[in-house]
Formats: C-alpha cells, sequence, structure tokens
C-alpha cells in the first residue's frame, strides 16, 4: 500500500450510489479507470448475481470484472457488519468497510479511517446531494451503496479501497435517502472490502470496450466536495 500522505481529499458522487474519494495527487487517467471499471464492474456483477441474496458470488463476480480490467486484487473479504435488531450509523458503516479493505489497521491509520467515513456523511448531507440520493426506483429490491477510496504514491503506484455494502431492508416508495434506511432497526448489512492496485498497461488495453459498455450517465460526476 502506498505511503502517500493527504493533504486534500475530494468526494466525487456517480450514479447508482456509487461515491469516490479522490486524493489530491491521483492523476486523472488513474480517476477515469477507477470511475469506468468500477461502474461496468458493478453492472455486470448485478447482472449475474443478486447482491443481496448472493453477496460472496456477486463480488467475486465484480473482483474478476475488476481484474480484467486492469485493477488487481491484493486482498479481500466480505463481512457480515450488523445482525438482526443491532443499530449502527453509515459514518460507522463506512469506516468498518474500509477497515475490511484495508485489513488490520491501527493508529493514525485507523483514525483516518474514522474521520473519512464521518467527512462523507457530513458531505452527502448537502441539500443537492441528497436530492440525487432520493432517486431511486420503486421496484428496486436491494438497498446498496459503494464507497471507492483512490491514493497515489510518489512513484506513481495507484491503490484503491473498495467498500461495497449491502442491506437486505427494503427501500420505501418514499424515496428516502440511504442515509437514513442504514440508521434503521432489523437489517443484517455485509461489507465486501477490497484492495485494488492499477496497472496502466492492462486497463490501456480495455479501455475502449469498458468506455463502450458504459452510457453517460454512468460516467457522469453528479457531485463533488472537497472534504475536510
Amino acid at each position: 500500500m502506498t505511503d502517500t500522505l493527504e493533504k486534500k481529499q475530494t468526494l466525487q458522487l456517480l450514479a447508482d450510489q456509487n461515491l469516490f474519494v479522490f486524493s489530491d495527487n491521483v492523476s486523472e487517467l488513474a480517476r477515469e479507470a477507477s470511475r469506468d471499471c468500477h461502474a461496468f464492474a458493478t453492472r455486470n456483477a448485478n447482472k449475474r448475481h443478486h447482491p443481496r441474496r448472493a453477496v460472496d458470488a456477486w463480488f467475486n463476480d465484480y473482483l474478476d470484472t475488476m481484474g480484467a480490467s486492469g485493477w488487481t486484487r491484493l486482498k479481500y473479504e466480505v463481512r457480515k457488519i450488523t445482525e438482526v435488531g443491532s443499530y449502527v450509523e453509515m459514518s460507522n458503516l463506512f469506516y468498518q468497510g474500509l477497515q475490511t479493505a484495508y485489513g488490520a489497521a491501527t493508529g493514525d491509520i485507523k483514525q483516518s479511517l474514522k474521520d473519512l467515513g464521518g467527512a462523507i456523511i457530513d458531505a452527502l448531507k448537502d441539500r443537492e446531494v441528497l436530492k440525487l440520493l432520493d432517486t431511486r426506483s420503486i421496484k428496486d429490491d436491494r438497498v446498496s451503496i459503494s464507497l471507492c477510496k483512490c491514493v497515489e504514491s510518489a512513484n506513481g503506484e495507484v491503490v484503491m479501497l473498495v467498500c461495497a455494502l449491502q442491506n437486505d431492508e427494503i427501500p420505501t416508495k418514499k424515496g428516502e435517502t440511504l442515509l437514513g434506511k442504514w440508521e434503521h432497526r432489523g437489517s443484517i448489512t455485509y461489507a465486501c472490502g477490497a484492495t485494488l492496485s492499477f496497472s496502466r498497461r492492462s486497463y490501456g488495453a480495455v479501455r475502449d470496450l469498458i468506455e463502450k459498455g458504459l452510457d453517460a450517465d454512468a460516467r457522469k460526476v453528479l457531485a463533488e466536495r472537497v472534504l475536510p
């Protein structure tokens, strides 16, 4: 994993509840590759497996597609975070998901992941962003959101922590945001965490194919916020 010192981080929101956090020194190519490959892999996995009923199969399919797109898995795990009847805030879910991706983090790294979870939630509570998160299909039978954190070292190594959260609670028909749903009792949440290393050469070989497989909406950055 990189040892980059992060001076500034930016949160981006894409379609299908995909969130990205980039350190300020991550190149535009790496940002594009992470967003496009993640959207492409997520959509492929959704077509083959139900992300709530077959969590392990879904995540393995996602990782296989990411691997074919230039992102090598370094470590991964699927963890059941909440038991039925428990209560956990979404900022803590993000933290635990990132912890799953990172591995056994302690000290400053552990605190940094905790702080990031809270900063993301604060940014998502922006009125503009809340409207975007409210637009969910009433036919959707799953509640899920993903968070990808990208860092780049001084020697150009790009590493991405992926945190995909799946919840078994059926969304309301009123367009309640995901921020509220995971603060309810009586649900089981899974965190799929992985650390991925980026290969520019491998990505370059499939870049056109990935771009053709995504529509303009999937690639568009809907909102951007600088994190404190």
